[in-house]
């Protein structure tokens, strides 16, 4: 005899088909929140931004990258979120050339490390 029966591995299956249903849900869902609230709430903070360092330096960036709590892993790794943040930046500005997510890890020696996600816009100031 075993411990480890049929039916203990026919329930550990189910358990993992049931995690990896409610893993896809989730993504499916911070997905979801990204292009309602996500792209509207970068492409306003980003005017403000680059309206702000304008009037204060007088120059045009290159660059910014701007923290959103909603850009996680599943909103990172898919391709039509930043395709979908590229076009809507685009249509507001058209010195918008390209956007990415960025993954940064920063240690933190209070509790460890800290892990977050950041759109980068790139402008072409030619």
């Amino acid at each position: 005899m075993s411990f480890i029966t049929d039916e203990v591995k026919a329930k550990r299956a189910a358990n993992l088909k049931e995690t990896s249903e409610k893993l896809n849900t989730l993504r499916r869902n911070e997905v979801s929140r990204f292009f309602e609230e996500g792209i509207p709430t970068l492409c306003e903070t980003v005017r403000e931004e680059v309206i702000s360092h304008y009037l204060g330096t007088g120059n045009l960036l290159d660059g910014i990258s701007i923290y959103d709590p909603l850009i996680t892993s599943a909103v990172a790794n898919n391709p039509e979120c930043r395709r979908a943040l590229l076009k809507e930046l685009q249509n507001l500005e058209e010195k918008v050339c390209d956007v990415e997510f960025k993954h940064t890890v920063l240690p933190n020696y209070s509790r460890g490390i800290t892990s977050y996600y950041s759109a980068v816009v790139y402008f072409s100031n030619n």
